[in-house]
């Protein structure tokens, strides 16, 4: 996302992009229509020396954006240098979900599936992603951004255009 996290630092960035345009690159910014699913990634990133200890990530997702369960996953690579994927809970939409420690240097995806409620209002969406940890570290970004088109249904309206004509006169129109 052309962020690039500090030396000595613990960072948090998030991404999106829109399964049901079949887009396949994750960006900052999207759009999307009522109905559409969106994967969101946490790129979470430890330039320190240390290996980061009790982490916790959660998502608070705004009116508009529905958690999509059964779908978190936790991207990483192992101490043997191999790349794993492991299911993560859906707590992660509520209380938060406990990861395993970052080790000095490395750098772990966390994704999920979101869609647009069907009465969501036209306007943009962010998740706010949240990373606590040991050592007081304590993380939040709302960068990942879903502008969401269509008509804004205004609630409790009803419009009535009528029209009247006389035919004993013999209007037409």
């Amino acid at each position: 996302s052309g962020v690039t996290p500090q030396p000595g630092t613990v960072s948090l960035i998030s991404s999106l992009y829109n399964v049901t345009r079949g887009d396949t690159h994750y960006s900052t910014a999207i759009t999307a229509n009522r109905g559409d699913e969106i994967i969101y990634r946490m790129t979470i990133t430890n330039t320190t020396s240390n290996a980061v200890t009790g982490l916790n990530v959660r998502t608070v997702l705004p009116n508009g954006l529905e958690y999509v369960g059964n779908y978190a996953k936790l991207y990483y690579r192992d101490a043997n240098g191999v790349d794993r994927v492991m299911p993560l809970s859906d707590a992660i939409a509520t209380s938060g979900v406990v990861l395993p420690d970052l080790p000095a240097n490395h750098y772990v995806y966390v994704t999920y599936k979101v869609r647009v409620a069907d009465n969501a209002v036209a306007g943009t969406y962010a998740a706010s992603n949240q990373v606590v940890a040991d050592g007081g570290i304590s993380l939040a970004d709302n960068s990942g951004k879903v502008t969401v088109s269509g008509v804004t249904p205004q609630p409790g309206t009803v419009s009535l255009i009528s029209s009247l004509y006389n035919v004993t006169r013999g209007d037409t129109h």
